[in-house]
């Protein structure tokens, strides 16, 4: 999401869900921080445009 100034591996909170509708994917309301806890944005984007966190990621 380069118009936000998001880059891949940012992370974020789901703050809503958005049910799939016909022929869509099911959406997410998100909400990116920095490293202080303050928000950078609010986004909405596509389940297939974010993934889970690993265990292995610090």
């Amino acid at each position: 999401m380069p118009q936000n100034k998001l880059c891949r591996g940012d992370v974020a909170t789901i703050v809503e869900y958005y049910e799939r509708r016909a022929a869509q994917e099911p959406g997410y309301a998100l909400e990116v921080f920095n490293a202080l806890g303050e928000t950078i944005a609010v986004v909405t984007g596509c389940e297939s445009q974010i993934e889970p966190l690993r265990k292995d990621e610090v």
